[in-house]
């Protein structure tokens, strides 16, 4: 109906531009569900301001002018001359059309026109005007299920679980962790020299601020050792820190078992003191600090220390280990 009266009023502003009376305009309007047969409605036209001398219309303010009607379903169309005519337009807009809020008493909105002097004609829409349900996004549904806000920094790494690091460090002469955990300047470092990779990935959240991730990796010990060696761990990861907005930092610490095909020095002893205890499979022990930009989560530079041994003679009887020093990258994919 709104398209009716638009149609209808640039036709009468054409022809009072062009000089000419205004015949009356045949158009097609839907007729109510209701009632079968045309109806005749008046509308009313704001007032036009005369733009030529030889403007015929000049309809006063709330003038009614009369529309006559065709029979329901004829298509409207504007004259032909009009559609070809280069006339510069200058229209008022009239007013639009009035909204019926979508009510829950009634199945579906609806949209009345009202037209001067005749009811208004509902017309029943497809979808109500209200209720919209908008999809949220997998930030807010991971946030939500983990207790987590959607802007922080560690959702856009937990939507990331898997991720590959690679590392490269050096092994110490040295296998008593206490000594070198306390005073790691003063180890013997560079025996061996350990290149490696590994693949972790995500499990899941304990409150909120601590993380499980399980890893598998392997490298291998280039120097005096001269071996493969692999590992699967578990790591329980802290990341609640306040400054984690500003520079993401966890601390992690694993269990797990640890593989190697030939025995470092500090493993095996010398030849004149050799262990009476050794084996190719022990603890892994792996306590890790990582660091990542919340701009780029998925980047990130970790710092591991581990230390491979036997936890108090828990395997086979060995007491010492072995230590290796890393520094990773690690990408998340």
């Amino acid at each position: 109906m709104t398209g009716l009266r638009e149609k209808t009023a640039m036709s009468l502003a054409l022809f009072a531009l062009m000089g000419e009376p205004a015949p009356p305009q045949v158009v097609s309007v839907a007729a109510a569900p209701a009632a079968p047969e045309a109806t005749t409605a008046i509308m009313r036209v704001a007032e036009a301001p005369a733009l030529a001398p030889r403007t015929v219309l000049q309809p006063e303010p709330e003038t009614t002018l009369p529309i006559v009607t065709a029979e329901p379903g004829a298509p409207a169309a504007l004259p032909e001359d009009v559609i070809r005519s280069r006339v510069p337009l200058r229209l008022t807009l009239l007013r639009l059309p009035e909204i019926e809020p979508y009510s829950s008493s009634s199945p579906v909105g609806s949209i009345r026109v009202p037209l001067a002097g005749t009811p208004g004609v509902a017309m029943p829409v497809a979808m109500p005007l209200t209720g919209a349900v908008l999809p949220r996004s997998a930030a807010e549904e991971l946030a939500e299920r983990r207790g987590l806000n959607p802007n922080d920094v560690r959702v856009q790494i937990d939507l990331r679980p898997a991720a590959v690091t690679f590392w490269v460090g050096s092994a110490a002469r040295d296998g008593i962790l206490r000594d070198i955990a306390t005073q790691p300047w003063n180890a013997d470092w560079g025996s061996d020299v350990f290149y490696g990779a590994s693949y972790s990935h995500r499990l899941g959240r304990i409150r909120r601020d601590f993380a499980v991730d399980f890893e598998v990796g392997g490298g291998y010990r280039s120097g005096e050792t001269n071996s493969p060696e692999a590992w699967t761990a578990v790591y329980l990861r802290y990341d609640g820190f306040r400054w984690r907005e500003r520079l993401y930092t966890s601390f992690a610490i694993s269990t797990g078992i640890h593989w190697m095909n030939r025995l470092p020095e500090v493993e095996t002893g010398t030849l004149l003191r050799p262990e009476q205890h050794q084996s190719k499979v022990l603890h892994y022990l792996s306590p890790e600090i990582t660091f990542a930009l919340p701009q780029h989560p998925e980047s990130e530079v970790a710092i591991r220390y581990a230390h491979r041994s036997g936890v108090f003679g828990t395997f086979n009887g060995v007491w010492e280990g072995s230590n290796v020093l890393t520094i990773g990258y690690r990408r998340r994919l």
